[in-house]
């Protein structure tokens, strides 16, 4: 009836089931999430990065065969592995290795096993291996006072390393003499191999001295004088001995090296244009384009005393100018000029080429020596052919034609 009496009307099916269907929905994301979470840390533990000791054992052992090497290696911040690991060291370790787990976790552990110390060791690491490591050591002290002197002692196959099976001698026939000595030789022999070559230098062997010092206060042994000449003064390099710069003499025969002689080098990669003389400017271009690669001024301002100011091929060359210059005497005096040289004498058979044979049967009428008849052959072959033809004889005549306009 009355106005007070009225109610809401009841609310739809679909509404009073939505709480529901929002609690199955969380109910499986958190499953879900719970899963993944499951997954991902089956997954670190698998490759070693769940933040456990014995993860970042395998890792190590993985990838320098011992998880004791890999510590010294890796973490310790000394040559020798001995010296606490900080958590900076710690850090860059993990970087190094290219750990991606949880180091966060880990440190915390492995602070824990060193009492909270500041540093962490190798036997806060790998505690088991150090009471190896404790007893081999006795035993050394016993039996030969430090490991230096039973390095000594042990029989090497090579004088400067000792392998594992000279270990393994020394350990079961010298050391145990009734002794009980229960130890993995192998682990200990692959944590002492720093260099990961199968075999122990004495550095590596002394190792044990150094333990035994910082484990049992044992005194390190005294070393010779040699030996402490030697850690305080390094090894160096002999210095090098005194260059003397290139003469040239030194710059001519380069040239011939390169180009049979330097009067053709010069035609073939100095005076590219044909001028008879080049500039300081232009000569460092000729030097570079030969394969020179020391300061040319000096051999410039050498070679422009004999030139009046300019490098000139005369100053490179004078035994193949002096050859041209007789062959123009010659030819000036007997034929007027190279075209009827080449006519009359050289090419009498009208084949267009003569050979270097050839060439070198007509000296005598150029008034040549052998020596000057082959500087003025390969200073003419500039393709290096064997084969001259009238044009290259042309350069005869133009040899230092257009120096003096320009000295």
């Amino acid at each position: 009836g009355g106005p007070h009496d009225w109610s809401p009307p009841p609310l739809p099916r679909c509404a009073t089931e939505l709480s529901k269907r929002h609690d199955a929905y969380f109910r499986e994301s958190m499953e879900k999430r719970i899963r993944l979470k499951h997954e991902e840390l089956q997954h670190l533990d698998f490759h070693g990065l769940g933040g456990d000791i014995d993860g970042l054992r395998a890792l190590l052992g993985h990838k320098y065969r011992s998880s004791a090497r890999g510590w010294r290696i890796a973490f310790a911040p000394d040559k020798l592995g001995l010296e606490p690991v900080l958590h900076s060291d710690f850090c860059q370790g993990l970087r190094r290795i290219g750990y991606g787990g949880k180091s966060k976790s880990l440190w915390g552990t492995l602070r824990a096993n060193a009492g909270g110390a500041a540093g962490v060791r190798l036997e806060h690491f790998e505690p088991d291996l150090a009471e190896q490591l404790d007893i081999l050591v006795s035993a050394i002290i016993e039996v030969y006072g430090c490991a230096e002197d039973a390095w000594r002692s042990s029989e090497k196959q090579h004088a400067g390393r000792m392998a594992y099976d000279e270990f393994q001698k020394l350990v079961q026939l010298q050391l145990k003499s009734g002794r009980v000595i229960d130890i993995e030789l192998g682990r200990v022999f692959v944590a002492l191999d720093m260099s990961g070559r199968s075999s122990l230098s004495c550095e590596d062997f002394e190792f044990l001295d150094h333990w035994a010092h910082r484990r049992f206060g044992q005194p390190l042994p005294a070393k010779s004088e040699d030996e402490a000449s030697e850690e305080a003064e390094p090894w160096e390099p002999p210095p090098a001995a005194p260059t003397t710069a290139p003469e040239l003499d030194d710059f001519r025969r380069h040239l011939a090296q390169k180009h049979k002689t330097a009067a053709r080098a010069w035609r073939l990669v100095m005076d590219l244009k044909g001028h008879g003389a080049l500039t300081m400017s232009d000569f460092g271009k000729g030097c570079r384009a030969a394969g020179w690669h020391h300061p040319h001024q000096p051999l410039y301002r050498q070679l422009a005393q004999a030139g009046g100011g300019y490098a000139t091929m005369r100053g490179l060359d004078p035994d193949t100018a002096r050859a041209i210059d007789k062959a123009n005497e010659m030819l000036t005096a007997r034929f007027g000029d190279a075209a009827a040289l080449w006519a009359k004498a050289l090419d009498d058979d009208g084949s267009g080429a003569i050979s270097r044979a050839e060439f070198l049967g007509h000296r005598k009428m150029l008034g040549l020596t052998p020596a000057e008849a082959r500087l003025l052959f390969d200073i003419l072959d500039t393709a290096g052919s064997g084969w001259l033809t009238e044009a290259e004889l042309g350069f005869l005549e133009a040899f230092e034609s257009r120096l003096p306009a320009l000295l």
